[in-house]
């Protein structure tokens, strides 16, 4: 007789507490959702600045090698438009000012190796004028 009294409030009890589990084990899982996504959203961009990297640095290798002849700029919108196209068959987007500025950073790398070998070379320093 007693057990037929409570055993509707055991089984609500039990109920409710089952209920508190599970969103308890739903937040959980929400927070450890976040993270992953955080940590793939930076492992990405890590990747893909890489990518940029290696991409900017090819892209100007290409365009001072078959461009030679021509000027700064025309060698920028070459290097600009292998590195677009090199980029988006990647699968990554990024802005032009991104892929620019990848460009001149290999551009920048490349000058700082090669500079100081002409300067030794010639015997004077940047600050000098040789006429």
């Amino acid at each position: 007789m007693i057990m037929e009294i409570i055993q509707p409030h055991i089984t609500e009890i039990a109920q409710s507490v089952l209920t508190i589990a599970a969103l308890l084990a739903l937040a959980g899982l929400r927070q450890v959702k976040k993270k992953a996504l955080e940590l793939y959203k930076a492992q990405t961009t890590n990747e893909q600045r890489e990518a940029l990297k290696k991409v900017g640095t090819e892209a100007f290798a290409h365009a001072e090698t078959l461009f030679k002849g021509m000027g700064g700029e025309a060698k920028l919108d070459a290097a600009y438009e292998y590195a677009s196209k090199k980029l988006a068959q990647l699968g990554i987007n990024l802005s032009g000012d991104e892929i620019k500025a990848s460009i001149h950073k290999a551009w920048l790398d490349h000058n700082a190796k090669v500079q100081p070998a002409k300067l030794i070379d010639s015997g004077t320093s940047s600050d000098q004028k040789v006429i």
